[in-house]
């Protein structure tokens, strides 16, 4: 997506920041982090997105950096080593900026262990809750992000309609799953800001021959 849709995110994160009174927002809830940078880290990958009103850093693992510089419109990228506990020591300097700092987490993605280490980077620093407000900027879609959602259903409901042709007495789930999985790559190799999850087993429920309404 264009660098517009991310910088009018931060805008409206801000806003809600201005609201709120806070000097710093400090993020590391995957969603979020890819929601304002456009960057999807895999699960094994931890990063942090600190947004404040005058400037954004995002600060990811030393073996994630290239990727985050290439593929990433935040311009103050900085790397950490993957074996240091004391992750932050980087912005010593750039949180002494601020005297009694308020500052915006997404409480319910910390740990105590993380929330303890935050309290004592920031030791003057009064953390607020603002999950439920990122939450909320997370439902709103941009028109190109409604184009891609609407691209990913079509693919997918191809993707069922070919399962369904072959799904019968005797066929092996994952023969289907196959056929399902081939149709899906077939369509993303050409899209690639979409990514596969196509669940198999007990949990992922009955084959139906949905017809999705067009809008």
């Amino acid at each position: 997506m264009e660098t517009k849709v991310f910088t009018e995110r931060i805008e409206r994160a801000r806003k809600v920041m201005e609201r709120k009174e806070l000097d710093l927002c400090i993020l590391t809830n995957r969603s979020s982090i890819r929601y304002f940078s456009g960057l999807r880290m895999n699960t094994a990958a931890f990063s942090i997105l600190l947004i404040s009103q005058d400037d954004i850093k995002y600060l990811v693992a030393r073996l994630d950096l290239l990727r985050a510089e290439r593929d990433c419109w935040i311009n103050d990228i900085i790397s950490f080593p993957e074996d240091t506990p004391d992750y932050l020591n980087i912005l010593n300097d750039h949180f002494k900026q601020w005297k009694n700092p308020r500052v915006g987490v997404e409480l319910p993605e910390l740990n105590y262990e993380t929330y303890r280490y935050f309290q004592e980077k920031l030791s003057n620093g009064h953390f607020i809750n603002i999950a439920a407000e990122l939450k909320y900027l997370r439902t709103i879609k941009s028109d190109e992000e409604i184009k891609i959602i609407r691209e990913s259903a079509n693919i997918a409901d191809k993707a069922m309609r070919e399962a369904l042709k072959v799904a019968k007495a005797g066929i092996k789930e994952y023969e289907v799953t196959a056929v399902a999985r081939y149709t899906l790559l077939k369509k993303v190799q050409k899209i690639l800001h979409l990514s596969l999850f196509l669940p198999q087993g007990k949990t992922a429920g009955c084959l139906k021959d949905i017809h999705l309404k067009r809008y």
